[in-house]
């Protein structure tokens, strides 16, 4: 045995403690993760309900949006406006919506966008146009392809957001894939995402980190004008992050809180869809080739070189003469490491939305993961563009628009 070993040995206890604490972890959010569900209380506090404009905008999603729009139409909220923005479809969606308008008796208004303003994203530029003759003073941000099981989803959001004094809600959902590999990246991805922007942070008004899901924005629209609205985050490919990261420097009160049975959305239903969504949020979430970069060394070393180094050791082993305990030593040290892992992902897999049977496909989860952040790592660094929904960016000009635009409050419609 040589010095090389013993570093080896030594990097795969340091990786089996890290998993141990990432057991701390778990269990401490299993104690302490408090999670919105149907039985909530949804009454307002001060007995009196503010008015709360819908705003979904929605290209192409004629298999989702009927759905999407009678589930919120169906909410028992008593203060409600929802305004619907066909974004250039070519489907069926614009005359779903119409037919939707014409059976909600006036609770609906729909616009259609024929064009995109010079410098705007597509869906930052369909919000906007929402927001023309919006009336509430809170306004939801929600997705064309999110399903609301509860009908009290809303009320007990906004219940949630007034008891805590939450200026800017977002509440995660209960995301469903289909096929193997969008089942099997979107723990990994999920988890990535949650090192980064631990749900304690960003719930604590004097941590910078900052967190939202454009399926559920619940912000006040004072707050919302203060901090430049979507105008702010025209051109970002994941306004929604941008949007809460603007808030919180600004001294927005954010809250992130997860919910079980009150909303759902699909995400991806194959390989392709996968690989370019998760590049896009990943780009658009971490920004910096260093946050980047980060992410990839530390999935790469915490949860592939385990199984890597237990399966040389055991090669190596087996054609070894067999003298020396060194290589009993690296199976029992990598192996536990792989154990510990295993273990984890058993236990939080459940916590994220996904099957517990899924954590066995955690490997290859993260091998596919790590070829995610590798290409957005590119896109990041400007090789390469990103292409979503039809339109193309590239590099930074996406992850740092926001600095080029006036912090002056906007005034939106209403």
């Amino acid at each position: 045995m040589n010095v090389l070993t013993i570093i080896w040995l030594a990097l795969g206890s340091v990786i089996t403690l890290l998993w141990l604490r990432r057991h701390v972890d778990i269990s401490r959010a299993q104690r302490s993760g408090f999670i919105l569900t149907p039985d909530g209380d949804g009454s307002p506090g001060s007995g009196v309900a503010p008015r709360i404009s819908v705003i979904v905008a929605a290209r192409d999603e004629a298999s989702n949006i009927e759905c999407c729009v009678r589930s919120l139409l169906s909410q028992d909220y008593p203060s409600l406006e929802l305004i619907v923005v066909n974004d250039r479809s070519v489907d069926g969606t614009a005359s779903i919506l119409e037919r939707c308008g014409r059976d909600a008796g006036g609770r609906m208004r729909v616009h259609h966008v024929t064009e995109v303003r010079a410098g705007w994203f597509g869906k930052t530029n369909a919000l906007q146009t929402g927001l023309s003759d919006a009336r509430g003073e809170f306004f939801l941000f929600t997705d064309a392809d999110c399903e609301f099981q509860s009908t009290g989803a809303v009320s007990i959001a906004m219940a949630y957001a007034s008891d805590h004094g939450i200026e800017f809600l977002t509440v995660t959902p209960e995301t469903s894939v289909g096929g193997f590999w969008p089942a099997a990246i979107l723990p990994v991805c999920t988890g990535i995402l949650m090192i980064w922007h631990p749900p304690e942070k960003v719930n604590d008004p004097k941590h910078r980190a900052a967190y939202a899901n454009g399926a559920f924005m619940l912000i006040r629209r004072d707050a919302y004008e203060r901090v430049g609205g979507h105008a702010a985050v025209r051109d970002a490919i994941c306004e929604d992050m941008q949007l809460a990261r603007r808030a919180k420097s600004m001294g927005v009160r954010l809250g992130m809180v997860r919910s079980q049975g009150l909303y759902g959305t699909r995400m991806y239903d194959t390989p392709g869809e996968a690989w370019r969504g998760w590049t896009r949020i990943m780009q658009g979430s971490l920004r910096t080739p260093g946050r980047v970069a980060a992410a990839i060394v530390l999935l790469s070393v915490s949860s592939l070189l385990p199984w890597a180094a237990l399966i040389a050791g055991v090669a190596a082993w087996s054609r070894s003469s067999g003298n020396g305990w060194w290589w009993p030593a690296w199976i029992i040290v990598w192996g536990s490491a792989c154990g510990v892992q295993q273990w984890a992902t058993i236990r939080a897999y459940p916590m994220m939305g996904a099957r517990r049977a899924m954590a066995l496909t955690y490997v290859l989860g993260a091998a596919a993961s790590l070829g995610i952040l590798v290409n957005a790592f590119l896109k990041v660094m400007g090789i390469g563009v990103t292409i979503w929904r039809g339109r193309s960016y590239r590099g930074a000009r996406v992850a740092e628009v926001a600095v080029s635009v006036a912090k002056e409050p906007v005034r939106v419609g209403g």
